[in-house]
């Protein structure tokens, strides 16, 4: 995420904060101790996470993924893919392909009017089953038949990270 710069990566946490750059006497420049304060105030795992999409502490993502893996607890899935299906549910997280124009609303409000977002045509940009199948060793097909459900779970898991985090931001 080195194209953000901080307040950016602040406002993809929290899409409600204001940005405070164009209020007068308001806070212009979020450093990188304000980060680390809030990250300190949540769980291990959304620090983690936090760590690794802000900061960009990509040698923590092994650690991510351990936790997302004692979170799901599914029993039926071996070990290996669920290790594969945690780290596309934590890229899915770190990047859900939002689109960067309308922030992922798939609209614009334009004169009081809402317009659909003309970059992403009115939605955001998704991961394929394809993709998904491919990050994880299988075919298409069998992702279909017979990972798709068992990794829904997890996805789950690793957006209640996010949650957390964001919840820490705001």
């Amino acid at each position: 995420m080195e194209d953000y710069d901080p307040i950016e990566s602040i406002s993809i946490l929290a899409p409600n904060s204001t940005d405070l750059r164009h209020i007068p006497g308001g806070f212009y420049r979020i450093t990188q101790h304000d980060i680390a304060a809030k990250l300190s105030k949540c769980s291990p795992e959304a620090s983690c996470l936090g760590r690794v999409k802000i900061a960009g502490q990509w040698d923590l993502l092994y650690d991510l993924e351990t936790f997302v893996v004692q979170k799901s607890q599914p029993i039926d899935i071996p070990t290996q893919m669920l290790r594969l299906m945690s780290r596309q549910a934590i890229l899915e997280v770190i990047d859900p392909k939002n689109c960067r124009t309308c922030k992922g609303r798939g609209w614009m409000p334009i004169e009081a009017k809402i317009v659909p977002c003309e970059a992403c045509h009115g939605g955001k940009y998704r991961y394929s089953e394809e993709h998904r199948a491919r990050n994880c060793g299988v075919s298409r097909r069998q992702w279909r038949q017979v990972w798709e459900g068992r990794f829904i779970p997890v996805l789950t898991v690793a957006w209640s990270f996010e949650s957390n985090l964001r919840n820490v931001f705001i």
